[in-house]
């Protein structure tokens, strides 16, 4: 039973940033249901799957316990529900609506449900290799607030940076109280304070947070975001390489001065190193480690690595010359800190009327993360 549940706790939840930061209301039990089978979704799907699990996961999931167990009839009533809601995406300046799930199917006879996603969501959840946001599944498994479950995700996104700033009015479409508490301090009540207590105790992440005024009326909210007390980086205790290599490549970081990162960026590069060379991620991952550390002149070593990861470069043999080549990082547009060292890679190999322009085009892209006025 204890190798289930461990098993069960190492469960992955991957969706692309455009599906976290998406409008939509689903309650606390649908947006479990939802993560429960993303998380089955396997990296190398091309297509959908029908995914299938037993009746009592699926109701250990809600909450009931095997002697509570509704019955079929209200198992339905609650996938019935599910099948009627819609997902709001703006990709490209256009605005896409669809439901979630396509086709749910009980089978009274072997004691199991089949779920099917909509097909619509295949840019969102199959094969993603850039500007995708990753979490264990017991991180939102005991959370009670819908809104907790939506908070933990967007800010899971932004973790790494540390902070970011959200109008208030774009906040409440992403976690879906547009209609609710309409006075600030009962969204601040039931929503942020609620959030904040809940994923500080059941999660990998915790925050505080900063109102951002116009005129005395508060229009935004800076998020703070740190890293969680409850849950400290590890890794499957099954998987010894993994541990092995997260040992071995956090000793050598340190021991190259660098004391202050988040330790859970090497999940995240063993996440990605995976999708792209299996089995040979360890001995890639610490080759451009151990490139980067030892070339000279990169200012955020902790950055240059997880885009190299991130992007599937290798470039083992020649570092140096992948730092001047390699395409402006999505990553470095969303660190306002970071401005300033791809200018200047940048410079290296553009005229000075190509850097001015690219220059611009980084403050406007920059513009909306910097704080509301």
């Amino acid at each position: 039973m204890k190798s289930k549940e461990k098993k069960t706790n190492n469960f992955i939840v991957t969706k692309s940033n455009n599906l976290i930061e998406a409008h939509y209301n689903l309650s606390a039990i649908e947006q479990k249901i939802i993560l429960y089978f993303v998380s089955k979704i396997q990296k190398d799907d091309d297509e959908f799957k029908k995914i299938t699990i037993p009746v009592i996961e699926f109701c250990k999931l809600l909450g009931y316990s095997e002697n509570s167990r509704p019955n079929y009839k209200y198992l339905a009533t609650i996938t019935k529900k599910l099948l009627s809601k819609v997902v709001e995406i703006n990709v490209d300046g256009k605005l896409r609506q669809f439901q979630w799930v396509s086709f749910v199917e009980y089978n009274t006879g072997e004691g199991t449900i089949t779920l099917e996603f909509h097909r619509e969501m295949k840019p969102f959840l199959l094969k993603l290799k850039k500007e995708f946001t990753s979490y264990r599944l017991k991180n939102i498994m005991t959370l009670n607030s819908l809104y907790s479950i939506r908070l933990y995700e967007i800010l899971k996104k932004w973790q790494p940076i540390g902070k970011i700033d959200i109008k208030l009015s774009d906040l409440r479409k992403m976690v879906g109280a547009t209609d609710k508490y309409l006075e600030y301090s009962n969204f601040k009540k039931k929503v942020l304070n609620i959030a904040k207590k809940e994923l500080q105790k059941n999660t990998d992440l915790t925050f505080e947070f900063e109102e951002l005024k116009e005129r005395k009326k508060v229009i935004g909210i800076r998020f703070l975001i740190k890293n969680g007390n409850s849950f400290l980086p590890q890794l499957p205790e099954e998987n010894s390489h993994d541990q092995a290599f997260y040992k071995e490549i956090k000793t050598i970081l340190k021991n190259y001065g660098l004391l202050d990162f988040d330790e859970h960026i090497i999940e995240r590069w063993l996440a990605l190193g995976d999708k792209y060379w299996k089995e040979k991620k360890y001995e890639y991952i610490m080759s451009i480690t151990k490139n980067c550390l030892e070339t000279p002149g990169i200012e955020n070593p902790i950055g240059y690595i997880t885009y190299m990861v991130k992007n599937g470069h290798i470039n083992i043999q020649n570092n140096k010359k992948a730092i001047r080549n390699e395409k402006v990082p999505d990553w470095l547009d969303e660190h306002k800190s970071l401005e300033a060292e791809k200018l200047s890679h940048a410079q290296k190999e553009l005229t000075s009327k190509e850097a001015e322009a690219l220059k611009k085009d980084l403050e406007k892209r920059l513009e909306k993360y910097k704080k509301i006025k």
